[in-house]
């Protein structure tokens, strides 16, 4: 038996930005439904893998999905 009597995790849902600005997010996902969830052991870690799948990350938490980044050409 190991030493080890909790495990921990973060979890960070994201939403993209183009639904708040009154834009239609082009994932098709609800935003109040359905977040893009990403897990790890601290935010800093969900963060890198979210940006590492293509998300812009802003300092503000107004954050764009890939497929709405690559539309508007920022990616």
């Amino acid at each position: 038996m190991n030493n080890y009597t909790r495990i921990g995790c973060y979890t960070l849902a994201m939403y993209c930005v183009r639904k708040f600005e009154g834009e239609d997010c082009d994932t098709g996902r609800s935003w109040d439904r359905t977040p893009f969830e990403f897990t790890g052991r601290t935010e800093s870690e969900c963060l890198r893998t979210a940006k590492s799948e293509g998300w812009i990350i802003r300092k503000q938490g107004t954050d764009i999905c890939p497929t709405c980044a690559t539309k508007r050409g920022k990616k």
